[in-house]
This record gives C-alpha cells, structure tokens and sequence, in this order.
C-alpha cells in the first residue's frame, strides 16, 4: 500500500476503519438517468459512518448514484442504503477500481450500527 501525505485540512467528517467485508452494488442513477443494472459483488476497503470505500471491476463515474447491501453478520440484518461516488481510481490489478462513496440515503439505525462496527474494531 502506498502513503500518501495531507497537508490540508481533512474533508471527512467520520472516521473510518479498514474492514474488509463484501458488499453488493449497482449503477441505479447516472448523468440523471435512473437505471437499474444487475447487482454485483465487491470488496468493503474501509468504512465509516458517512462512507466507504470498495475494490470492484466496475468502472463507476464520479457523481453516480448506487445502491449498496452490506450482510451486518454481528447483528444478523442487511444493511440497504444509496451512495454517490465521490472518486474512482484505478487500481494496480488492471479492470479494477477502488470507489469512495457517501451515503445519502441511509436509515439512522444502520448507521448507528455501523458506528457500533467501527467502535469495536478500534484498540
């Protein structure tokens, strides 16, 4: 992994933790056209409260709207939520992107829980 040096102010407004658990996604609005693709899976890169970040071979543009669907196995439920992509880059393993969304529609609950999630993984 490589290091890459800040030195302007931080634009999370969360934290985030590594954890790698799989997701699905996919497209449902791009460039205001609604659309509904088939669902895919991917690899959770890390997480907070306000975001995450995936690996997936699926070339999101900045600005799309997905819907996700994590399996929360600790308390036994789905999390289903919408997210806009904020950046896309591709990775070493060619046809490979790593995808940092925000979430926009996510219930208070799942988010509580996911702060639960983050809360147990710190030291």
């Amino acid at each position: 992994m490589s290091k890459h040096i800040w030195n302007g102010p931080e634009k999370r407004r969360y934290g985030r933790i590594e954890l790698a658990l799989t997701m699905h996604h996919r497209l449902c609005v791009r460039n205001t056209k609604v659309l509904t693709n088939d669902w895919e899976i991917a690899i959770i890169e890390d997480i907070g409260v306000g975001g995450l970040r995936f690996s997936s071979h699926i070339p999101y543009q900045v600005n799309d709207v997905i819907q996700i669907q994590i399996e929360l196995i600790d308390i036994s439920r789905m999390l289903k939520c919408t997210a806009r992509v904020l950046r896309v880059r591709e990775t070493l393993y060619k046809m490979n992107y790593s995808s940092a969304v925000e979430f926009i529609n996510v219930h208070d609950d799942d988010m509580k829980d996911i702060g639960k999630i983050i809360d147990q993984d710190k030291p």
